[in-house]
C-alpha cells in the first residue's frame, strides 16, 4: 500500500509538472539540509534532542512536490542508527485567487517505518489553505487525517519578512488547535482543544550563487492541559527553546 501511494503520488506530480512546464517558465529544483536542536511538530516533541532534517523538491507554476526526512543524530538504543525514523512527502497546489485572498491545496503522505524498514505505520493527511495578501499574511489551514487517524487539526500563521542589507529575516507565529483524534498522537486520549503555540525567527542570507543559509530561533509551547501534564509526568518540558541551522539550494530547470 505505501508504495502504491507514493508511486500514485509520483505520477499525478510528474504528469501535473509536465502538463504546466509547456512554457517559459522554468521548474525549480532545489534541497535543503536542516539540523534541529530537538524535532516538534505541532507542539508534540518527537525527539528531545537534534535531528538531521533533509528534503529535495521540485515547483512549476506554484505546484510543488517535497520529499522530507528525519534522522535522530543522538539516537540511544541503535533501533535507527544510520537511518530515517520518518519520511513524508507533501503536494501543494493553488486553486483560487480572489483579491488579496488566496486558496490552496495541500495532499501529505507521512509514513513511519520500523528499523528494517520492512514494516511500520503511515497516514495521510489533506489540507486546504486560505491566506490574506495584507501586512502579517494571515494564514488559516485545516488538515483533515484521511487515512490513519481520522482527526481534525486547524492552524493560524502570522508571517512577517525584514529586509536588511544582510539578507532577510522572517519573524513567524503558529497557533493551533486539534480535535481529539488529531492529539491522540501526543499519546494523550481525550485531547482535544487548543494544542500549540510556536513562534519562530529566521535569518537569511546568501553565501554563494543559488545557496543560502538559515540559521532560526523557535519557542514551542503546549496550550492543551492533558498533553502538557503527560509531558510534565515523563519529566519532558512542554515548553521549549530550540534552534536550527538550514542550508538551501535552488536551481532553475
Amino acid at each position: 500500500m505505501k508504495r502504491f501511494i507514493l508511486i500514485l503520488l509520483l505520477t499525478l506530480f510528474t504528469c501535473a509538472v509536465t502538463a504546466l512546464a509547456q512554457d517559459d517558465d522554468p521548474a525549480l529544483i532545489g534541497g535543503d539540509l536542516g539540523v534541529y536542536s530537538r524535532y516538534v511538530w505541532r507542539g508534540m516533541i518527537f525527539d528531545e534532542k537534534s535531528v538531521l532534517q533533509p528534503d529535495i523538491w521540485m515547483s512549476v507554476h506554484g505546484v510543488s512536490m517535497c520529499f522530507w526526512g528525519n534522522m535522530s543524530l543522538t539516537d540511544n538504543d541503535d533501533e535507527f542508527e544510520g537511518q530515517f525514523n520518518e519520511w513524508d512527502v507533501y503536494i501543494t497546489f493553488p486553486l483560487k485567487t480572489f483579491g488579496p485572498v488566496s486558496l490552496s491545496g495541500e495532499l501529505d503522505y507521512l509514513s513511519f517505518p520500523s528499523p528494517s524498514w520492512t514494516a511500520g505505520a503511515g497516514t495521510a493527511e489533506l489540507a486546504g489553505h486560505a491566506n490574506l495578501d495584507v501586512i502579517g499574511s494571515p494564514t488559516m489551514s485545516l488538515f483533515w487525517d484521511v487515512w490513519q487517524f481520522h482527526g481534525l487539526y486547524g492552524r493560524l500563521n502570522l508571517s512577517q519578512a525584514l529586509d536588511f542589507t544582510a539578507g532577510v529575516m522572517d519573524i513567524s507565529g503558529d497557533l493551533g488547535w486539534g480535535n481529539d483524534k488529531h492529539n491522540v498522537q501526543s499519546g494523550v486520549q481525550d485531547a482535544g482543544g487548543l494544542l500549540d503555540l510556536q513562534l519562530n525567527v529566521e535569518f537569511t542570507f546568501n553565501v554563494k550563487e543559488r545557496i543560502d543559509i538559515t540559521p532560526g530561533m523557535h519557542f514551542s509551547t503546549i496550550l492543551q492541559q492533558n498533553i502538557a501534564d503527560a509531558y510534565d509526568a515523563d519529566d519532558i518540558a512542554p515548553t521549549s527553546l530550540f534552534f536550527s541551522l538550514n542550508a538551501a539550494l535552488a536551481v532553475a530547470q
